[in-house]
């Protein structure tokens, strides 16, 4: 997997995704992979025994999905752009995944209790404006899940 390029540090400029190199084939696995890495990050949030502070959730959040959101932001990019009947297939397949993912971490009740409680000591938190903010945008996509 190291040498699929969707998984790889991108290095070029503004570290743009290194187009010359990727091809359709490598984005089933790469999903595949990424998915996996961000349930597990998503798990271990949900799991973890410490009070939830904004680091350990909020921020933890953010960066749970990482690779997947990589991953996807070049595939759907594509998919506008050079829509193949190889590619508009992978969407078929990958677009319920991928509802799927977001469903169960928008509906996960341990998830939520976590945030619900960095909202209601938000006070306490000595947050700046962009993390309150942050912190907001994070509590209404768990509400409206």
């Amino acid at each position: 997997m190291s040498e699929n390029p969707l998984l790889s540090d991108w290095t070029g400029p503004f570290q743009a995704p290194p187009l010359d190199r990727i091809e359709t084939a490598q984005f089933k696995p790469a999903f595949e992979a990424s998915m996996a890495e961000a349930r597990a990050n998503i798990e271990a949030i949900a799991t973890d025994p410490a009070e939830p502070t904004f680091a350990n959730t909020v921020e933890a959040l953010e960066r749970a999905s990482r690779a997947l959101d990589r991953v996807a932001s070049v595939f759907f990019n594509l998919t506008g752009v050079n829509a193949t009947d190889e590619i508009e297939a992978l969407q078929m397949e990958i677009a319920p995944q991928l509802a799927k993912f977001s469903s169960e971490v928008g509906s996960d009740p341990r998830l939520f209790a976590r945030v619900d409680a960095l909202v209601a000591r938000r006070s306490e938190l000595g947050l700046t404006a962009e993390q309150d903010r942050l912190l907001d945008l994070t509590h209404l996509s768990f509400v409206r899940a």
